[in-house]
C-alpha cells in the first residue's frame, strides 16, 4: 500500500487530458493535411498553367512585333543603300560642295543663293518625289565631308548648318553622321528628341557615298518617320487587354509610349527587372555564356513576375530587336491581375473549401468524441461512487461495442456485488 502513489490513492488530485479535445485535434489534423496539401499543389499547378498560357500570348504577340519592326527597318536600309549608292546623288552633293566653294561665302548663306537654287533644281526632283510618296520619310539630306547640311528636301532650320557644330555635335544625327564617314557603313541614329526639327521624336539613318573613284564624297542620310511604327506596337493586342509592347534603348531610356503616353518618351527611365535581366544577358553574352539559339533569336523565353514601370504588378519577357548597329529592347508585359485572374477565384473556393471542411471535421469530431468519452466519464462518476460504498445503480448507454461491452462488465460487477452484500446481512 505503501508503495501507491498519492494520485493513485486519490484520483481527484490528478489532472486529466481532454480526451475529446485529443480526438478533435486529430482528426483536425488526418482529415486537413493532406487536403491542404493537395489544395496547395492543385493551385501551384493552375497558377503555373496560368504563367505558361500568358507565356505563350506574351511570346507570340512579342515575336510578330519584333518580326514587323525588324521588316519594316530593312527595307528602309534598302532604300537608303540605293539611294546612297546612286550616281545622281553622289553628283548632286559635289556639285553643291563645288558651288559652296567657288561662292566664297557662308554656308548658311549659300544655301540662300540662286547659285545653289539652280543646282538643286536640276537633281532633286527625285529625293522631292520620294519625300511626298513615302510616309516613312521626313526628310532627306545630303552632306558633305565637312559636315555641312548641303541639301534639305524640306528645307528646316538645319539646313545650311553643320552637323559637327556646338548646336548639333551632341545630337544622335550627329554620331549617326560622324560613325558612318568612319566606317562607310550604315549607321542608325534611335530616336532622338532632335533639336533642329519639327517633330517630336527623330530617328536617322546614314550612308557614306562615293564619287565614281570610290572616294568618299559625304553622307547620305534619311530622317525616318518612326511615329508610325511605334504607334503601331499595340495593333495586335485584343481591345481590353492590358497586354502592351514597348521600347527601350540600352540606357533604359523609354523610346515608344506605354499607353499612349508619348510625354514620357525619350524622358523616363526604366529600371524594371526585365530591363536587367537583359542587361545581364548581354553581359553574358559578352562571357560567351548564351547559347546559340539565344544568339540567333535574341530571345528570353522566360515570363516571370516583377513590378512595372507604372509600379503595378506585371508578367512580361523582352526580345532584342536589332535595328543596323543599334541594339533595343523590345519589352511585352500583361496585368499580373489579369492573367492570374482565374486563379485568384481558384484560392477563394479552396479557402471557403477548407473552411467548410474544418467546420464539419470538428463538428464531426465533437460528436464522435462526446459518444466515446461520456460513457467513459459516467462509468469514472459511477466507480467512484461504488468506491466510497455508495449504492449505484446500472448504467445504461445507447452504444453496442466495445464501450457496451466493458458497461456491462461493470453492471455485472454492480450486480455480484450487491448480491454478496445482501448476503452478508
Amino acid at each position: 500500500m505503501d508503495e501507491i502513489s498519492a494520485n493513485q490513492v486519490n484520483p481527484s488530485k490528478r489532472k486529466y487530458h481532454s480526451l475529446s479535445l485529443s480526438f478533435t485535434l486529430w482528426f483536425l489534423a488526418l482529415s486537413l493535411i493532406p487536403l491542404i496539401g493537395v489544395s496547395w499543389f492543385s493551385y501551384e499547378q493552375a497558377k503555373q498553367s496560368l504563367m505558361n498560357a500568358a507565356e505563350d500570348e506574351l511570346t507570340q504577340s512579342s515575336s510578330f512585333t519584333t518580326q514587323a519592326i525588324q521588316s519594316w527597318f530593312n527595307l528602309r536600309l534598302q532604300d537608303l543603300k540605293v539611294e546612297a549608292e546612286s550616281t545622281q546623288m553622289s553628283t548632286m552633293l559635289e556639285s553643291l560642295n563645288s558651288g559652296l566653294v567657288l561662292s566664297e561665302q557662308p554656308l548658311a548663306h549659300y544655301v540662300k543663293s540662286s547659285d545653289w537654287q539652280g543646282r538643286v533644281d536640276r537633281y532633286q526632283e527625285h529625293l522631292v518625289t520620294l519625300v511626298e510618296q513615302y510616309d516613312y520619310i521626313n526628310d532627306i539630306y545630303l552632306i558633305d565631308t565637312d559636315g555641312n547640311i548641303l541639301y534639305s528636301v524640306e528645307k528646316n532650320a538645319d539646313l545650311g548648318e553643320n552637323i559637327f557644330s556646338p548646336a548639333l555635335r551632341y545630337s544622335y544625327f550627329s554620331a549617326s553622321a560622324q560613325d558612318s564617314l568612319n566606317t562607310g557603313e550604315v549607321s542608325f541614329s534611335s530616336i532622338e528628341h532632335y533639336q533642329i526639327s519639327d517633330t517630336p521624336i527623330s530617328s536617322f539613318i546614314t550612308l557614306s557615298m562615293s564619287d565614281e573613284l570610290g572616294k568618299t564624297v559625304g553622307i547620305f542620310a534619311i530622317q525616318l518617320q518612326f511615329e508610325r511604327i511605334l504607334k503601331s506596337l499595340n495593333l495586335s493586342v485584343k481591345e481590353g487587354s492590358s497586354l502592351t509592347h514597348y521600347l527601350v534603348d540600352e540606357n533604359g531610356l523609354l523610346l515608344s509610349p506605354i499607353r499612349d503616353n508619348w510625354n514620357e518618351v525619350t524622358i523616363k527611365s526604366i529600371e524594371t527587372a526585365q530591363f536587367k535581366a537583359w542587361l545581364a544577358n548581354r553581359a553574358e553574352k559578352s562571357s560567351d555564356l548564351v547559347s546559340e539559339l539565344d544568339e540567333q533569336f535574341n530571345i528570353n523565353l522566360s515570363a516571370f513576375e516583377y513590378m512595372g514601370p507604372d509600379n503595378k504588378l506585371v508578367i512580361g519577357l523582352h526580345q532584342v530587336v536589332k535595328l543596323a548597329n543599334v541594339d533595343w529592347l523590345l519589352v511585352s508585359e500583361v496585368d499580373r491581375d489579369e492573367a492570374l485572374g482565374e486563379i485568384s477565384w481558384l484560392a477563394k473556393m479552396t479557402l471557403l473549401m477548407l473552411l467548410l471542411t474544418t467546420f464539419i471535421v470538428v463538428l464531426s469530431a465533437i460528436f464522435v468524441a462526446r459518444k466515446i468519452t461520456e460513457p467513459i466519464k459516467q462509468l469514472a462518476r459511477t466507480s467512484l461512487d461504488v468506491a466510497k460504498g455508495g449504492r449505484v445503480k446500472p448504467i445504461q448507454i445507447d452504444n453496442n461495442n466495445e464501450i457496451s461491452q466493458l458497461v456491462d462488465a461493470f453492471n455485472e460487477m454492480l450486480l455480484t456485488k450487491s448480491s454478496y452484500e445482501d448476503s452478508l446481512f
